[in-house]
């Protein structure tokens, strides 16, 4: 008994470390851990964590270089079992000053799926595809196998909130077998939403428009921090 109440102390010690809470099935990181400024992207890293994926461009129209970094769970790809082990993402915002050091600007626990999250067509390899257009993140993220769904998120910065804002958000679903598919385009800034049904026509080698129609969604933000890749 006493080296079981040792062994489950010892799993809690190891999780306070790294700033890792149980949020149902996920393993969700404190954002408090996360340091406010720093001279470099690796000094926003936390213990048991390790930067898979960075890019950079001027997300605040301030004309300096800022870093998005997705971060991922440092731990072996597969247990003593050899096993496959689902690790977490975590992405970071990181606005660069004029003195050439960065500031915290978002800490997204939920935006992004685990390595095992995501299915046959999930993001177990590098994952989420990552890009900076025109001072806008676009976020793309794939899951499922034979029913596809593919998800696309932008997000800007509010000058006045001083955080990032959900924008806008494509949600293709597909079935790869009949071609058969339905994309949801909603653009939160009018409040449109355009629902495309399409199907694979062989003949032509195209995908053919089936039918398109448009609805109003509610316009209300919703910020960086609050998108979760399960919703």
């Amino acid at each position: 008994m006493l080296r079981l109440i040792v062994s489950v102390l010892l799993v809690v010690n190891c999780s306070l470390a790294n700033g890792i809470a149980q949020d149902g099935p996920r393993r969700i990181i404190d954002p408090k851990i996360i340091p406010l400024s720093g001279a470099a992207t690796k000094d926003f890293v936390p213990q048991g964590w390790k930067i898979e994926q960075e890019i950079s461009g001027d997300l605040n129209a301030d004309n300096q270089p800022d870093a998005v970094v997705q971060l991922i769970e440092d731990k072996p790809e597969k247990n003593n079992k050899g096993e496959y082990q689902d690790r977490y993402r975590v992405l970071l915002i990181l606005l660069k000053s004029r003195d050439g050091k960065f500031q915290r600007g978002a800490v997204a626990v939920k935006l992004l799926q685990c390595t095992g999250c995501g299915g046959i067509l999930g993001s177990g390899g590098t994952g989420a595809d990552l890009k900076i257009e025109k001072g806008v993140l676009i976020v793309s993220q794939l899951s499922g196998s034979r029913e596809m769904r593919e998800i696309t998120q932008r997000f800007r910065f509010d000058p006045v909130a001083k955080r990032f804002v959900l924008i806008g958000q494509d949600v293709a679903e597909r079935d790869r077998a009949t071609g058969k598919s339905t994309t949801f385009s909603t653009n939160f800034l009018t409040g449109k939403q355009v629902i495309e049904k399409t199907r694979y026509n062989q003949k032509t080698d195209k995908e053919v428009t089936v039918s398109k129609t448009t609805k109003i969604v509610p316009k209300a933000k919703k910020f960086i921090e609050a998108v979760d890749y399960e919703q």
